[in-house]
């Protein structure tokens, strides 16, 4: 039986909703809107006055907040629903080619599994405990470190009321909290990433204009702090030809070689 697939999206970014539902419809796959929660909501200032500064480094955004309760919102249409697993996406994915296979059943997800991550990271990670899908290329593997991004992941019933439980409130970023293991806000849950992942964001395909030309800037990316200029803004412009350069050879196989580096996940287009 084929996952449910929810897509999160603002009612007012009609472009990327329309590009969300060519996109699914393109695979044979259904999915459902989940309206998203508006950052620039004025009823969010609680939100951000019980946000707590002491686990992160900074006052979230409204964006960042409106994402993290628009996440939250789906995970309890999920609960309220008897599948055992959902898949959930944000609204300026491309999905590859290969999703309509994976998403068509749960059978090769582990029982045990909480969640799958099958976006990819804007930072590299370090993986192992390889485990076998069942399909050619595709592999799930074990994070031992810091992932981020809530692009696309597959989450479990019962885990998705777990979140629920543990986030009565935002701590930090929702993609810290789920997937950096290293961090202090990090929920007490476990899951897998799925190699090569079934979907990346537009802001991490650069050389891909996939979404239309008249989509909605991301609301996320538009509320995070300005870094003021300085040394650490500096240095962040010296590691980009680096960054950049990693990234691109994080695509092919000879990553897993070097096992104790942090490799960015590959997409598969």
């Amino acid at each position: 039986m084929p996952l449910p697939c929810y897509f999160i999206n603002l009612d007012r970014s009609v472009a990327r909703r329309e590009h969300m539902e060519t996109t699914f419809r393109s695979l044979s796959l259904k999915a459902t809107r989940v309206s998203a929660i508006d950052g620039r909501n004025a009823d969010l200032e609680e939100w951000r006055l019980t946000a707590s500064e002491e686990r992160w480094h900074r006052t979230l955004t409204g964006p960042e907040i409106g994402c993290f309760l628009s996440h939250r919102k789906t995970w309890q249409m999920i609960v309220d629903q008897p599948d055992a697993y959902a898949a959930v996406f944000e609204d300026d994915i491309q999905l590859s080619s290969d999703a309509a296979t994976l998403l068509g059943q749960a059978d090769w997800i582990p029982e045990s599994a909480e969640c799958v991550k099958i976006d990819t990271s804007s930072v590299g990670g370090i993986f192992d405990h390889q485990r076998e899908t069942g399909f050619r290329d595709f592999t799930l593997m074990t994070s031992r470190g810091d992932l981020r991004g809530t692009a696309g992941y597959i989450i479990s019933r019962r885990a998705a009321q777990s979140l629920l439980d543990q986030t009565p409130r935002p701590l930090a970023p929702i993609d810290v909290q789920m997937f950096n293991r290293t961090h202090a806000t990090f929920l007490n849950w476990d899951f897998l990433q799925l190699i090569p992942a079934l979907c990346i964001q537009q802001s991490l395909d650069q050389e891909n204009a996939f979404l239309p030309a008249n989509a909605e800037i991301s609301l996320i990316a538009q509320g995070k702090p300005r870094m003021k200029f300085g040394y650490k803004k500096v240095l962040r412009e010296l590691k980009r030809p680096f960054n950049q350069l990693h990234a691109q050879l994080s695509k092919y196989s000879f990553w897993k070689v070097f096992s104790n580096t942090p490799q960015r996940v590959p997409f598969r287009k």
